[in-house]
Parts: structure tokens; C-alpha cells; sequence
């Protein structure tokens, strides 16, 4: 009976033990208490957790105005859905990182080579900045799990880690941080920003998307063109109006508040002008915060929307007026 009692007794101690190893995780403790609500752009709120969790002090509204991303507007030529989408457009994150002294670093895309990948980071206290499962949404690699091969992940504005194998269906658009060289002055990088502004003001259309003036010019002249249908469109355009109205939105928001903060920082001639503009922007958030979404793609409805982008467009073009006489008067 003893001896039976003992076997069983090990056996449990075998089976737990083997439990522990299989399930034993290899992870860093990256706090991200980011409200998508509040910083709703899941790239540049997952960067900002990442780099608080190295050291380095910031926030989103900085990193968004550093970057240029707050300056942004892009419509796509066929109305499609996540122009507005920053990943690895237009070097908004390499301009970002850089005010910050870092830089960044695609992983593989390939499972196998990309746990790999991580599993190195990851023991050198580096986690990973990926796209997560099917959300569309970025958010954070923080560990591995030896046994299994899964990476632990958390989804952007989720207090949920998950196991997920490291294949693209769970995982894409992988990126580290790494140091790059010395963090810019505030001037230089507020200077950097406003230049960055006024070329995406300016920045020539593609054939498959408007930028700055010209976007918004499109966005107006779409919405009054009645050939503009939802005849054979898998995403209705009344759907993509809204999501660009909430991401020029909180782009306008930034800009706003990074302008304000950084008044200062090109010397008194040119902070007056810098002032003027945040107003300018301020307004631009205000009349995109009081259009209430589009429910149907009527005539009515979209010559109501199309008047109020209209002012938007007119308050932006005095807010860029006032950044070209800011760096013209910076010292």
C-alpha cells in the first residue's frame, strides 16, 4: 500500500513538473496602460509603452507631433479603407524615433526565423512591436514559450496576454527599437516636425492617394460627386468617410497640443506664428469633432459633411500658413 501511495505521489510530482516545463514563459513586464480612446493610433501607442518601458521619457502627443503623423491626411484614390493607417509610410516612424536618439528594425515575417528573432530580443530585454492576430490592431511582443515555440503577446488597449504561434494569421508587421545615436534637442526635432508638416501639405499626389491640400480637396469633391456609389464596394464609402473623420481627428488633436507645448522651442519671433497655428488646428479638431457620423451615403448627408471639411480645409490652410512664417522667423 506504501509502495503503491509513493508511486502515485510521484507520478503527480513527474506530471506537474513536466506541466510547469511545458508551460514555464520567458517574458518582460511591459506596463501599457494606454486608452485607444484617447490615443486611438495603436502603433504609436504601443511605441510609447516600449520605449517608457527602456526609459525614455514621452508620450503620445510628442511622438505623434516629432514624427509628423499628427500633420497627416491621405485619402486613398478609390476610397479605400485605412489610407489614414501610418505603418511604414512616409517614414513616420524613422522620423519619430530618430528625435528620440532610436531607430527601428523589421523582423522576419517567416515563423520559424521569427521566433527566433524574438526569443534573442526578448533575452536582451527588447520586446517586439507587431501587428496581433486578426485585430488590425498593433500591440506588444513580450515573451516566448520554450516548449511550445509561442510567443506571448497583447493586443493594443487589451489587458489580455495570449500564446500565439508566430505565424502570420497571429503575428505581422514585427519591429524592434534600438538605440540609434543621441536624442535631438527640442528645437531640432520641433524644427524637423514643422518642416515635415508643410512637405506633407504640399507632397505631390500619388496615383493611388491624395496628400495634404490636395486630399482634402479630393475629399470634397467626392463627396459631391453623385457618381460616387456603394454600387459593388465590399466596405460602403460612408464607413471609410467616418474612419478618415476620426483619424484626422486625433491627428488635428496632436497637432493642436504638440504646437502648444512647443511654442517656445524655434525662439519668440517664431512662437506667435506657432500659437496662430495650434489655434488653427484646434478649430480643425472642433469641427471634425461635431460632425456626427454618416449613417447613409445620401446627397444630403454628404453635401452637410462636405461643407464642414470645406472649413476644416480653410482653417488648416491658415494654420500652414502660420508654420511656413514660424520656421521663416526661427532662430
Amino acid at each position: 500500500m506504501k509502495y503503491r501511495l509513493a508511486c502515485i505521489v510521484l507520478l503527480i510530482l513527474i506530471v506537474s513538473a513536466s506541466f510547469a516545463q511545458t508551460y514555464e514563459q520567458k517574458a518582460l513586464n511591459i506596463p501599457c496602460n494606454m486608452d485607444p480612446k484617447i490615443a486611438p493610433c495603436s502603433i504609436f501607442g504601443s511605441i510609447v509603452c516600449v520605449m517608457k518601458s527602456l526609459g525614455v521619457q514621452t508620450d503620445y502627443t510628442d511622438l505623434m507631433g516629432h514624427s509628423g503623423a499628427a500633420f497627416r491626411l491621405v485619402i486613398d484614390s478609390n476610397w479605400e479603407l485605412g489610407a489614414m493607417d501610418v505603418y511604414f509610410k512616409n517614414d513616420f516612424l524613422k522620423m519619430g524615433l530618430t528625435a528620440y536618439g532610436y531607430a527601428y528594425e523589421q523582423a522576419p515575417e517567416e515563423g520559424s526565423l521569427f521566433y527566433e528573432y524574438i526569443t534573442k530580443t526578448i533575452e536582451a530585454g527588447i520586446p517586439a512591436i507587431a501587428v496581433i492576430g486578426g485585430t488590425g490592431q498593433f500591440g506588444i511582443v513580450s515573451g516566448y514559450v520554450p516548449a511550445s515555440k509561442e510567443i506571448i503577446a497583447t493586443a493594443y488597449g487589451s489587458k489580455e496576454t495570449k500564446q500565439l504561434l508566430p505565424n502570420i494569421g497571429n503575428v505581422s508587421n514585427a519591429f524592434f527599437l534600438k538605440k540609434s545615436g543621441a536624442r535631438l534637442t527640442e528645437k531640432q526635432a520641433v524644427k524637423l516636425a514643422l518642416g515635415k508638416a508643410l512637405e506633407l501639405w504640399k507632397f505631390a499626389s500619388e496615383p493611388n492617394a491624395a496628400w495634404g491640400a490636395s486630399a482634402y480637396k479630393k475629399w470634397s469633391t467626392d463627396l459631391r460627386d453623385t457618381k460616387l456609389t456603394n454600387a459593388d464596394r465590399v466596405v460602403p464609402l460612408e464607413k471609410v468617410h467616418n474612419y478618415q473623420i476620426a483619424a484626422l481627428l486625433d491627428a488635428r488633436a496632436q497637432a493642436s497640443e504638440y504646437l502648444k507645448r512647443h511654442a517656445k522651442a524655434l525662439g519668440p519671433k517664431a512662437q506667435t506664428h506657432i500659437q496662430i497655428a495650434a489655434k488653427q488646428f484646434a478649430a480643425v479638431r472642433d469641427i471634425l469633432k461635431a460632425m456626427p457620423p454618416m449613417e447613409s451615403w445620401d446627397t444630403a448627408t454628404r453635401e452637410k459633411h462636405a461643407k464642414q471639411i470645406d472649413a476644416a480645409f480653410a482653417a488648416e490652410q491658415k494654420a500652414m500658413a502660420a508654420l511656413s512664417a514660424a520656421l521663416k522667423a526661427a532662430n
